[in-house]
């Protein structure tokens, strides 16, 4: 029969020996990391076929230019925004996003849009910088926007009133 604080006593040395660092090995190079963003741009209608332009910084990092353009409803989407996190950065922290656009004729606004959407694996982001809406082309089609729930929490409420 094995005894077994000898094998806990060994099996704490090898353990110990795999997390030392070897003199003179290289400090390890942060994880590269990459995230998706999505978002509708809506000036009180949907801007269709506009070019959403992506930059900015994710810590002391500059992410690269990402272009893409709205559907029909004003919807996009940027798949592989890559950048690399320290080690030490908390992952917990929620990320946010400050977006700032410009609707051609239509308005000019810039607010707190929307989060990065990273499922169960939430990443830090910092300072992600600026979503830039510029119109192409004269042929942007508008379409109506869908409510957001608030307002027709409001109209349902307003409706009751009435009754």
């Amino acid at each position: 029969m094995v005894d077994c604080s000898k094998l806990l006593f060994v099996f704490i040395l090898f353990t110990n020996s795999l997390s030392k660092k070897k003199e003179g090995s290289k400090p390890k190079a942060p994880q590269q990391r990459a995230i998706s963003l999505s978002g509708v741009i809506c000036c009180r209608k949907a801007v269709e076929n506009a070019v959403v332009v992506l930059y900015g910084k994710i810590g002391d990092e500059r992410i690269r230019f990402h272009r893409v353009r709205t559907n029909s409803y004003g919807q996009f989407m940027v798949h592989g925004i890559h950048y690399s996190r320290p080690d030490d950065e908390d992952p917990k922290i929620e990320p946010a996003l400050r977006v700032i656009y410009k609707c051609g004729k239509y308005c000019d606004f810039f607010f707190d849009l929307f989060k990065p959407e990273f499922g169960t694996d939430v990443e830090e982001v910092h300072d992600l910088g600026v979503i830039q809406l510029t119109l192409r082309s004269e042929k942007i089609n508008i379409t109506p926007c869908p409510k957001p729930d608030e307002d027709e929490e409001e109209e349902e409420e307003e409706e009751e009133e009435e009754e």
